[in-house]
């Protein structure tokens, strides 16, 4: 979740009397309301081994890919809420190569196969919007939101996703990572709408 703050300056004209040559102006300095921007990534993953040997191994399979990315941007006195999420069936293929004991690579490619995809309306208090979340209750709006999605192929949202880690086993179940992650997302309804994503993780992990 990321957050940001800014402080705003507002200029506010209290009275303009007629035929009288004075002014009143208060000058007011106010703290802005925070960012939200909570993003939800949660995938399983089923797949099965097509190649192994000593050094390499293939693999390939299904994934359930859930993607949540939610915004609540404030801006002077005023805000707005969107949101953009996608359920979907994905397929996978993945390479693993061992170096040596201690050095190796994973590498994974992600597609869609389908999604059902929500997404914010461009008339942010539309009817449909003010409908969903006539209830105030925030589990019934979240499901209302994705109510109003659609079905989606590879005719009207395009992705993909690519994993590249290093990984260094450096003490018995220790081991060390370095990955780098690229996103790439174009959703075509109502209006074009393209994301590009990169991502560097550091990894440390300890096996039992």
């Amino acid at each position: 979740m990321r957050n940001c703050g800014k402080s705003f300056l507002s200029l506010i004209i209290l009275s303009i009397p007629l035929m009288v040559n004075h002014l009143n102006i208060i000058i007011q300095i106010q703290q802005l309301q925070k960012h939200i921007l909570p993003i939800i990534l949660m995938n399983y993953y089923l797949g099965k081994e097509l190649y192994n040997t000593e050094k390499i191994k293939y693999l390939a399979g299904g994934r359930f890919s859930n993607n949540i990315d939610a915004s609540n941007i404030n801006y002077g006195r005023n805000g707005a809420f969107t949101y953009f999420a996608n359920f979907g069936i994905d397929i996978w293929g993945a390479m693993q190569y061992q170096f040596d004991e201690k050095n190796g690579v994973y590498l994974r490619l992600g597609l869609p196969v389908f999604s059902w995809v929500a997404r914010s309306p461009y008339l942010l208090n539309d009817d449909e919007f003010i409908e969903n979340i006539s209830s105030h209750k925030s589990l019934n709006t979240f499901f209302a939101y994705l109510a109003d999605g659609n079905l989606a192929t590879w005719n009207t949202i395009q992705s993909l996703d690519l994993l590249a880690e290093y990984n260094y086993h450096f003490y018995d179940q220790w081991v060390v990572g370095f990955a780098y992650k690229f996103n790439f997302l174009h959703y075509s309804k109502p209006l074009p709408l393209t994301s590009y994503e990169n991502r560097i993780t550091v990894t440390i992990n300890y096996s039992f």
